[in-house]
């Protein structure tokens, strides 16, 4: 609920939200970088699980590598499967 508030308050406040009783947090550089890769982490590791590892994997390499034509069929293939 903190860090919501860390990143929401100003908005939240404005909205007419009132702030909640725990106390205030200031992450720093370090705690945000680790929460993005956390949460980068946790999203490969969710399109791993539902679309396969090959395919995945096959997508992110394809990107990096600037391979674009493969990099979409294999989006599109990715979206096909999670359409089903």
């Amino acid at each position: 609920m903190q860090w919501v508030e860390e990143k929401a308050g100003p908005w939240l406040e404005k909205a007419g939200y009132e702030k909640s009783e725990f106390e205030a947090i200031v992450l720093s550089d370090a705690d945000r970088a680790a929460l993005r890769k956390q949460n980068r982490w946790g999203k490969f590791r969710f399109r791993a699980k539902r679309l396969g590892w090959v395919t995945v994997m096959s997508s992110a390499m394809a990107k990096r590598i600037g391979m674009r034509g493969l990099a979409k069929r294999l989006d599109f293939r990715m979206q096909e499967k999670l359409l089903r």
